[in-house]
């Protein structure tokens, strides 16, 4: 899997998860507050279980997004 198809399955971004009542505003903040969580975590300073706790208050099942992140990873390998 290319850089490309990973960072899709992973970033989460709001095109991939929008409906149609979705406040698109709403959602990019939330996409923006989980890019600093990550941040955060590559650098060492959050848990990666605050991204958890994070997506389950966005609505994301981080049980999916653990799935494509290994099915992400193992294609990169």
């Amino acid at each position: 899997m290319d850089g490309a198809k990973a960072w899709s399955a992973l970033s989460l971004e709001p095109e991939q998860i929008q409906t149609p009542d979705d406040d698109p505003e709403v959602l990019w903040n939330q996409y923006f507050r989980r890019q600093r969580l990550l941040s955060d975590i590559v650098r060492g300073e959050m848990h990666p279980d605050d991204l958890l706790d994070c997506m389950l208050e966005d609505n994301i099942s981080p049980d999916d997004y653990l799935e494509d992140m290994e099915f992400a990873l193992a294609g990169m390998v």
